[in-house]
């Protein structure tokens, strides 16, 4: 997974010549390792934030300081239902400490109800269907302060087709599934 960010750093960097901030949507955090990891390696990444649903073991990680596992909470992002991230182990050997960890990367948490809201609103604000995870990422965007003009890559970890009992009844139509795909889901 590295690679995308370093892909997607490259591009950013060579046509803006600016590190490019981060919204990783976030369960197991393996994306989100990996992007942390590539700008460890040096890649033109600025400042990296985890969108996470309501689950809660990072967010409880950053603010306490203390590890615990919680049980799994079922969402509408439901890849992201993680209550015990394996990748956590990893973050946890890495940045030593939890404070460590905050200098390297902050993290967000979103209910349900602000994926539904994200979700109703992409095709008119954005002219875009969001999957129930990239909406995470969009709510956390959307948190920041209106005035920050700093730059930012929002992750889409999904398309929109895998969840169409959650997204088509909030945009109100059928959404389709791309041919590509289509392939790989049947």
């Amino acid at each position: 997974q590295m690679t995308y960010y370093a892909h997607a750093s490259l591009q950013h960097w060579r046509a803006y010549g600016t590190r490019p901030n981060v919204i990783v949507p976030s369960g197991n955090l393996g994306n989100g390792l990996a992007c942390l990891y590539a700008r460890e390696c040096g890649l033109p990444i600025g400042e990296v934030v985890f969108a996470t649903n309501e689950n809660r073991p990072v967010t409880h990680y950053l603010e306490t300081g203390e590890w615990q596992p919680f049980d799994s909470q079922q969402t509408l992002a439901t890849a992201m239902d993680v209550g015990d991230p394996s990748n956590m182990e990893r973050l946890r050997h890495h940045w030593s400490s939890a404070a460590a960890l905050r200098d390297a990367t902050t993290a967000e948490r979103v209910m349900d109800e602000q994926i539904e809201h994200q979700i109703r609103r992409g095709p008119e604000v954005w002219d875009t269907v969001w999957d129930p995870h990239t909406a995470c990422a969009v709510e956390v965007r959307e948190r920041l302060d209106p005035d920050d003009r700093r730059e930012w890559m929002l992750v889409a970890t999904a398309h929109p087709a895998k969840f169409p009992e959650v997204v088509e009844p909030l945009v109100g139509r059928d959404i389709g599934v791309p041919e590509p795909l289509a392939e790989v889901m049947a």
